[in-house]
């Protein structure tokens, strides 16, 4: 389960969201509990490094990228709702063929150093 949620303020422009996980526990009922009450996915495929949130904002939807790391997942904000890394779900497809662009590309790397 979510021990708790909140947003800190480092200064006027610095803030973030902030979620932590009992025990640092990730399980499948605390991964539910983010996707129900914070519209948060994370470790869709078992593991994750990166969790996603999904935004509104007016009409259109997109999605804010986080950061997690022993039990405590982190979102940076500029302001209440507008998010650091954040777009709009037309950039999602795009940004995954980057991601797989540069995985087929770093084992381009790994050949040539062998």
């Amino acid at each position: 389960m979510i021990e708790h949620a909140y947003y800190w303020e480092d200064n006027d422009f610095d803030k973030k969201l902030i979620i932590v996980a009992e025990d640092q526990c990730w399980d499948k009922q605390t991964l539910n509990q983010l996707r129900d009450e914070y519209d948060i996915i994370f470790m869709s495929s078992g593991d994750g490094v990166t969790p996603v949130k999904v935004i509104k904002y007016g009409d259109n939807y997109g999605v804010a990228l986080g950061s997690e790391d022993d039990g405590i997942i982190h979102f940076e904000q500029y302001s209440e709702g507008n998010y650091k890394h954040m777009f709009s779900e037309y950039w999602i497809d795009k940004l995954i063929v980057d991601l797989q662009e540069a995985k087929q590309y770093i084992a381009k790397l790994k050949r040539k150093e062998k």
